[in-house]
């Protein structure tokens, strides 16, 4: 007999009672040669501190990009990566770019950095409910 087919969500995706639809926000950083260490590190603090900050981000991460680890690895410049997950709705989105404290770190970011590439990518998340329990 084949295996049941798995039921799909409204995007197409296989549901799960445990996964809800979210956005992963990437933003890709060159960091100037000159900036301070401790400029880079305030940052780092802030954007770890935004989902304490701000009610639509589910988790925020500022790491520098792990360039060494595959030779096939293309950092092209880019140093650093900054990860936000959002919930996937348009108010959530909206609301964490209109924040004063998602303002506030892209101020902070703005003289360390020389460029960067900023894209979202449509995510499935476990839901905070189940993941509170095994916390």
């Amino acid at each position: 007999m084949p295996p049941a087919k798995r039921a799909r969500d409204a995007s197409g995706e296989p549901s799960h009672p445990l996964r809800t639809p979210c956005v992963h926000h990437h933003v890709l950083l060159k960091v100037k040669a000159g900036a301070s260490t401790e400029a880079i590190q305030a940052a780092v603090a802030a954007a770890e501190a935004l989902p304490s900050k701000v009610p639509t981000v589910i988790s925020s991460k500022l790491t520098p990009v792990a360039h060494l680890v595959s030779p096939r690895s293309k950092a092209k410049g880019f140093t650093h990566q900054h990860l936000v997950v959002l919930g996937s709705s348009e108010a959530a989105i909206t609301a964490y770019e209109e924040h004063p404290e998602r303002k506030a770190l892209a101020e902070a970011l703005a003289p360390l950095v020389d460029d960067e590439i900023t894209y979202d990518v449509p995510s499935r998340c476990w839901r905070a409910s189940w993941l509170e329990r095994w916390l």
